[in-house]
C-alpha cells in the first residue's frame, strides 16, 4: 500500500512539473560596474507593464543577475538605480520569448572642487540597513569585529556574541554567500577589516518567501559583509605565535583566497590560555575567559564555488574542536520555599572534561533555471566526551543544622553520530505569482555511553549523626533518534497586492533509548546483578499531519497583512519494554492561528504585529518512566504522560531611520503565553522517605518529575538605539532589556506560583579620530528578583555592573599600545560580602618589515592578577552564588605576519 501511495505521488509531481513549461516568458538580466565590470549585488529592478502601470520588483543577486516571475504578453519599462549609480530606463516588448537584459552603470558620485559629495554612511533598502564603512576606522590589519562593533546598533558581548538591533546575529555572509558556516565568531576573526565597503543588517526571508513572493513575515537576523571590489580577487590571512613563562603557548593560522567564482578559507589555532577563538596578540581580549583551565585545538576549512555556468553556489564546511577543560569550583545554593527554606547546600567540585567534535556540512544552492531553484544541506557530525568529576557537599538547616554530607565520583565516556540533510525544490508556474516547493528533511542521531558512579552519603537527625548509605554502580546506555519531514508549499496570486499559500506538512520522529544499571561488587571488582528499578527501556514514536491556508496583502511601500490557519493532528505511542512493558497512547489536536501585520510610516519608519501560535513535544528524557540516582541528593524519574505544549507567541517591534544623523532604534516587546507547560515538579524531606524499593531518598534531598501546568507567561521589552555623532566620530549604543516570568510548580504537591523578573542596560561609546587613536567605552548592570508563593520573605535578589574600557593607540608610525579595563562588582547576597574584580590586559607591539604587515606583541593579561569567575544566579525556588578557578596573570611574547596580496599575476606588486 505505501509503495503504491508513494507512486502516485511521484507521477503526480512529474505531471505537475511538466505542465506549461512551454508558455513562460520572463525578463532577465545583469547588473554590472561600468568601471570594473564588477557585479552589482543587492539591487533594485523595476518592471512597469505600460499597459496598466502595474509593478514588480525584483532584486539582483551575488552574480549581479536578476529574474521577473512569469510576464504576460505586452510593452514593459525596466529601470534601475542602485545606490552610487546612475538611473537607466529600458522598453521591451514580450511576445512569447524570454529578453536578457545587460546593464552597465556608472557611478553617480559628484567631484565638486576636490570635495567628494556621496550619501549618507547610512541607507535604508526593505529589510535592509547599509552602512558604508568610509566613516569608521581601525588601526592597520584589524579584525572585521574592530570595524563591526562601530556600527550604530551593533553590539559584540565579552563572549564574541553579535547582536544588532538587539537582536543576535544568526550568521554572517560574506558578499551574500555563506562563510565558514556562517558562523558569527569565527567569520569576524576570518575576514580583515580593510577589506570591507559595506556593512548590511538584513532582516532576512525564508528561501521559500524570497522565490515565491509570499512573505509571511518570518525573518532571521544576517548581517552582509559586502567586499572592496578591488578586494574581491585576493588573499589575506595571518601567521601569529607566542610563548611566554608557565608553559603558555598561543598559536594562530588564517588564510583565505577568494575571487568572484571561488574561495578557500583555512583557519587553524591553539593555546592553552583560555581563547575560544584564536589568542589575539594585541591584548584586545573581551570578557573572562570562561570557567576553569583550558586547553583547545581548532581547525576548519571552508571551500566555496560556483558551478553550472555559476548557477550553483557550493559551499563545503569541515570543523574539528579540542578542549581538555579543568574547572575547581565552589557554590551555595539557599532556597527559599515550602519547607526547604532557611535550607542551604554548599558544594565543593572538581571537573575534567576532555572532548573531541567533528562538524562536516555541505550547501547546493542551484539555480537550475529561471524557473526552477534546488537547495541541498547534508551534514555530519561526530561528538566524544570523557568526563571526570568529584565533589563534596552539605545541606543546612538554619545555618547550623547538618541535614547531610555527600562525597561523589563520576566517570563518564559518551559517543554522539549525527548526520541529516535538508532537500527543497522550488519551481515557478506557468502565471506569476504561483509557485510550488517541496521540502524534504531527514535527521538521524545514534549515542551510546557508559558511566560509573559512587556516593557516600551520611544523613543526621537533629543535627546528629543517623545513617550512612553507598551507590556504587554502572550504568550503560544507548539510544536514537530518527526524524523524517516532508512540507509542500503552493502560492497562487490572486491580484495585485494579494497571494493565498496552502501547504501540508508530515512529520514521523522515532526516539529509542536503553539504560542498564548494575551494582557494582568493590570486593570482587566484576559488576553484580542488574538494577532492574533503575534500568529502562524505552520506545517513542511521535507522528503529526499539518495542513493550513494563508492570505497576503502586501502593497510593499506602505502594508503588508498575512492572515493563516493551520490544522494539526499528532499521535504519540509510549512504549516501555523494561523491566516491564506497558504502551500509552495519546493523540492531540490543535488549531495554530498565525497574524503578521506591517505599516509603514515611509521608507525608514515601520511598527509590525506578529502572533503564531506552535506546539512542543517533550524530551525522550522527559518521557522515561525510570529513577536515576546518579546523585542520591538529587532523585528524578520522567512521566510518560506529559502532554505538548502550546505555545501562544505576540511580538510587536517598532522601527525608525534617521539616514542623515546615522541613528536607528528599535523597540520590541514579546509575550509568550503557555499551555501545559512542562516544569518539574519537586518532593522534599526532612527525613528518609522510600521512592522505589531500593531507592532512598534521604533528609534534605529532593525528589523531580515533570508535569504540565497552565497559566505560565513570558514577558520581555528590549530597547535599542543607535547613533553616530559625526562632528566627533562619536558612535553610542544603548539597549535596554526588561523581562517578566510567571511560572507555575508543585512542592511537596502544594501549587507554588513563583515569578522572576528584572532589568539589564548596556551603554556603549566609542571614538575614533583617527586609525591612530581609538577609544571604547561602555557599562552593563544588571538586576534580577524571584519572588513565590511559598516562601515568608517577599523576594530576593541579585546585582552586578560591569564597566570597560578599551584603547588603541599607534605611536610614532611603527609603535601600538593597546589597552582592555574590565571592572565587575557583584552585589551582596546570601550573607556574602560584596565583590569585585579588576581585569587589565596591555600589550605593547613594534611594527616590522617595508609595509610593516608584521609586528612583535608583548602581551600581559591580567596584570593585577585579580581574575574571577563569579556567578550569581536567581531562580523561582533558590537562590545561588558560586565561584570557579580562572587563569589569571601570564605574559607572552608573540610575532605576527599579516597576509595581504591581489590575485592575478600582478598581484605581487599590489601587496599592502
Amino acid at each position: 500500500m505505501k509503495t503504491k501511495l508513494w507512486t502516485i505521488l511521484f507521477f503526480s509531481i512529474c505531471l505537475l512539473l511538466g505542465t506549461n513549461a512551454q508558455a513562460q516568458q520572463y525578463i532577465t538580466g545583469k547588473l554590472l560596474d561600468n568601471t570594473t565590470s564588477q557585479p552589482i549585488r543587492g539591487a533594485s529592478i523595476t518592471i512597469i507593464a505600460v499597459k496598466d502601470s502595474s509593478k514588480v520588483q525584483v532584486p539582483t543577486d551575488i552574480l549581479g543577475r536578476f529574474s521577473s516571475s512569469t510576464l504576460a504578453n505586452g510593452d514593459y519599462l525596466v529601470s534601475t538605480q542602485p545606490m552610487g549609480y546612475s538611473m537607466d530606463l529600458r522598453r521591451v516588448k514580450l511576445i512569447g520569448q524570454t529578453i536578457d537584459l545587460t546593464f552597465k552603470l556608472t557611478n553617480a558620485e559628484i567631484v565638486l572642487n576636490e570635495i567628494n559629495i556621496s550619501s549618507s554612511s547610512i541607507q535604508v533598502k526593505g529589510d535592509t540597513l547599509e552602512f558604508d564603512t568610509k566613516k569608521y576606522v581601525t588601526q592597520d590589519f584589524a579584525d572585521a569585529d574592530e570595524l563591526v562593533k562601530q556600527i550604530p546598533g551593533v553590539e559584540i558581548d565579552d563572549d564574541s556574541n553579535v547582536k544588532a538591533q538587539g537582536e543576535p546575529v544568526n550568521k554572517i555572509i560574506i558578499d551574500g554567500r555563506e562563510f565558514f558556516s556562517t558562523d558569527p565568531k569565527v567569520a569576524l576573526k576570518n575576514l580583515p577589516a580593510d577589506v570591507i565597503a559595506k556593512i548590511q543588517i538584513i532582516d532576512d526571508k525564508t528561501e521559500q518567501a524570497k522565490f515565491s513572493g509570499f512573505d509571511d513575515g518570518k525573518r532571521m537576523k544576517v548581517i552582509n559583509i559586502v567586499t572592496k571590489p578591488d578586494k574581491r580577487k585576493s588573499y589575506f590571512g595571518k601567521l601569529s605565535g607566542g610563548v611566554g613563562p608557565d608553559q603558555k603557548y598561543a598559536i594562530n593560522t588564517q588564510v583565505t583566497k577568494m575571487n568572484p567564482k571561488r574561495q578557500y578559507a583555512i583557519d587553524i589555532n591553539t593555546n592553552n590560555v583560555n581563547q575560544p577563538n584564536g589568542f589575539a596578540p594585541r591584548g584586545n581580549t573581551r570578557g573572562r575567559t570562561g570557567q576553569g583551565v583550558t586547553t583547545r585545538f581548532n581547525a576548519g576549512f571552508n571551500y566555496l564555488d560556483r558551478f553550472f555556468d555559476d548557477r550553483m553556489d557550493f559551499n563545503a564546511n569541515y570543523t574539528y574542536n579540542y578542549t581538555d577543560n579543568n574547572i575547581l569550583s565552589q557554590s551555595k545554593t539557599e532556597y527559599t520555599a515550602g519547607n526547604r527554606a532557611n535550607q542551604i547546600n554548599n558544594q565543593d567540585q572538581l571537573n575534567s572534561t576532555y572532548s573531541n567534535n567533528h562538524a562536516f556540512s555541505i550547501r547546493a544552492n542551484w539555480k537550475i533555471d529561471s524557473i526552477q531553484k534546488l537547495d541541498f544541506q547534508p551534514n555530519f557530525s561526530y561528538q566524544s566526551n570523557d568526563r571526570n568529576s568529584s565533589s563534596k557537599g552539605n545541606t543546612l538547616l538554619n545555618l547550623t543544622e547538618m541535614l547531610n554530607s555527600s562525597d561523589r565520583r563520576n566517570n563518564s565516556f559518551g559517543e554522539n553520530f549525527n548526520w541529516g540533510g535538508d532537500l527543497t525544490y522550488m519551481r515557478r508556474l506557468n502565471k506569476p505569482g504561483r509557485t510550488i516547493s517541496f521540502n524534504f528533511n531527514g535527521s538521524f542521531s545514534s549515542n551510546k555511553s557508559h558511566a560509573t558512579n559512587f556516593a557516600l552519603n551520611s544523613y543526621y537527625k537533629d543535627g546528629v549523626f543517623n545513617r550512612v548509605d553507598t551507590v556504587n554502580n554502572r550504568n550503560y546506555s544507548i539510544g536514537d533518534n530518527n526524524g523524517f519531514r516532508s512540507k509542500v508549499a503552493y502560492t497562487e496570486m490572486l491580484g495585485k497586492y494579494s497571494r493565498l499559500q496552502g501547504n501540508y506538512t508530515f512529520r514521523n520522529t522515532a526516539r529509542y533509548s536503553d539504560r542498564k544499571t548494575y551494582e557494582f561488587l568493590a570486593e570482587t571488582g566484576q559488576l553484580g546483578e542488574l538494577k532492574n528499578r533503575l534500568s529502562n527501556e524505552f520506545r517513542n514514536d511521535f507522528v503529526y499531519h499539518s495542513g493550513g491556508i494563508s492570505y497576503l496583502f502586501n502593497k510593499k511601500d506602505s502594508i503588508r497583512f498575512q492572515i493563516g490557519l493551520d490544522y494539526q493532528t499528532a499521535s504519540q505511542v509510549n512504549d516501555k519494554l523494561f523491566p516491564n512493558t506497558l504502551t500509552t497512547k495519546s493523540h492531540f489536536n490543535s488549531l495554530l492561528p498565525n497574524l503578521n501585520f506591517q505599516y509603514n510610516f515611509n521608507k525608514d519608519t515601520r511598527i509590525e504585529f506578529r502572533y503564531n501560535a506552535k506546539t512542543n513535544t517533550p524530551s525522550i528524557e522527559q518521557l522515561q518512566d525510570f529513577t536515576d540516582n546518579q546523585n542520591p541528593l538529587r532523585i528524578s524519574s520522567g512521566n510518560p504522560d506529559l502532554k505538548q505544549e502550546y505555545d501562544h507567541n505576540l511580538v510587536v517591534q517598532f522601527r525608525s531611520i534617521n539616514k542623515g544623523s546615522g541613528r536607528s532604534f528599535t523597540s520590541d516587546f514579546t509575550a509568550d503565553f503557555i499551555e501545559h507547560k512542562i516544569s518539574n515538579t519537586i518532593f522534599t524531606t526532612d527525613s528518609a522517605f522510600t521512592i522505589t524499593e531500593d531507592v532512598v531518598l534521604g533528609p534534605g534531598g529532593q525528589y523531580i518529575r515533570p508535569e504540565n501546568f497552565n497559566g505560565v507567561y513570558n514577558l520581555k521589552w528590549q530597547n535599542s538605539l543607535g547613533y553616530r555623532f559625526e562632528p566627533l566620530k562619536l558612535n553610542f549604543n544603548l539597549n535596554n532589556n526588561l523581562y517578566f516570568n510567571q511560572n507555575y510548580t508543585l512542592l511537596n504537591l502544594e501549587k507554588v506560583n513563583a515569578q522572576t523578573y528584572g532589568l539589564s542596560q548596556r551603554v556603549g561609546v566609542n571614538t575614533a579620530f583617527s586609525k591612530d587613536v581609538i577609544i571604547g567605552l561602555d557599562y552593563n548592570g544588571n538586576i534580577a528578583f524571584s519572588k513565590n508563593s511559598a516562601s515568608e520573605k517577599s523576594n530576593y535578589s541579585v546585582y552586578k555592573h560591569t564597566i570597560g574600557n578599551s584603547i588603541a593607540l599607534t605611536l610614532l608610525k611603527t609603535w601600538t599600545l593597546n589597552s582592555t579595563f574590565n571592572y565587575l562588582y557583584n552585589g551582596s547576597i546570601l550573607n556574602s560580602p560584596s565583590t569585585t574584580s579588576l581585569l587589565w590586559n596591555v600589550s605593547i607591539g613594534k611594527k616590522l618589515f617595508k609595509r610593516r604587515n608584521a609586528e612583535i606583541n608583548l602581551t600581559v593579561f591580567d596584570i593585577f592578577n585579580d581574575n574571577k569567575n563569579i556567578n550569581q544566579q536567581v531562580n523561582d525556588l533558590w537562590v545561588r552564588v558560586s565561584q570557579s578557578n580562572a587563569i589569571t596573570r601570564y605574559a607572552i611574547l608573540s610575532f605576527t605576519y599579516h597576509i595581504r596580496g591581489l590575485g592575478g599575476k600582478s598581484g605581487m606588486k599590489n601587496r599592502r
